[in-house]
């Protein structure tokens, strides 16, 4: 029997839950080298204009960390705090981790580029043309015949 007053809301299990992203804490942060950059996801830029009508750009870096128990921290980290002073280990780990987010950014950028720029116009063709088909021991011969 049903009860009318009571509410029943189907859970939507169509949509994955996506894992909730920490801000690390502050022992992470401020040891970079028990606790070094994992990964670099995203970069933004920041255009301000100071008091004196200066424009200056700061360059953001989305970086990755994770965890002994597998606990995934995201934080968004100024490049001056990528490279900490009195610390070349630290310093050079995160030029590696700097060169390969650039390289894969630019793979990506070009790779979308030559896709949209270079395909065949078959493939923007919205109209199905077929191939043309190669009949393998097949010779045509075209003689002019006079009746």
């Amino acid at each position: 029997m049903l009860n009318p007053r009571s509410l029943t809301n189907p859970l939507n299990n169509s949509l994955p839950q996506q894992p909730q992203l920490l801000n690390p804490p502050t022992h992470i942060l401020n040891n970079p080298l028990k606790f070094p950059i994992n990964n670099i996801l995203n970069h933004k830029q920041i255009v301000t204009i100071d008091k004196y009508k200066i424009t200056v750009k700061y360059t953001m870096y989305l970086c990755q960390w994770s965890s002994h128990n597998n606990l995934i921290h995201n934080k968004w980290m100024p490049q001056r705090a990528l490279f900490p002073l009195n610390q070349p280990l630290v310093v050079a780990h995160n030029i590696n981790i700097l060169k390969k987010y650039y390289t894969k950014h630019q793979h990506l950028y070009y790779k979308n580029l030559i896709n949209s720029h270079f395909n065949l116009e078959q493939t923007r063709d919205t109209r199905y043309i077929p191939s043309p088909t190669n009949m393998p021991l097949t010779q045509i011969s075209i003689i002019e015949c006079n009746p």
